[in-house]
């Protein structure tokens, strides 16, 4: 219960510091794998594979959990960079991979075990 409130509180927060109301677009069809959408900018069309904790109040985007298979299995606790641009939250991180498309791989700067590493990642399709 307590992981459902924060997650709807941080959220809310998220969508309440936006500029720009959120618009959704789409249809109720799947896009076939393989083939993406004709028009994908602005939107993301890479998976990082984790599942972020919502709860963590400090720097950077702690990891809950890692999708298996996904790109950063192996990547590290909490996310503070991606490719040397400071990623202070969880917005900062939903915006990042925007930018990016499958097959770039950016350099992710993890905090592990109160050591900071650094981890090549090769990003996937969505």
């Amino acid at each position: 219960m307590v992981k459902v409130a924060t997650f709807v509180k941080e959220a809310t927060g998220y969508l309440i510091g936006r500029e720009e109301p959120m618009v959704l677009s789409g249809s109720a069809t799947a896009t076939p794998p393989g083939n993406p959408p004709a028009n994908t900018e602005g939107q993301r069309r890479v998976q990082f594979g984790t599942v972020p904790d919502f709860a963590h109040n400090a720097d950077g985007v702690r990891v809950e959990s890692v999708v298996p298979g996904s790109p950063v299995e192996q990547a590290g606790d909490i996310l503070l960079e991606m490719n040397g641009e400071t990623v202070a939250s969880l917005g900062a991180f939903s915006d990042y991979p925007k930018t990016l498309a499958p097959g770039d791989t950016v350099t992710a700067t993890v905090l592990r075990d109160a050591q900071t590493i650094s981890v090549a990642v090769t990003l996937t399709p969505r």
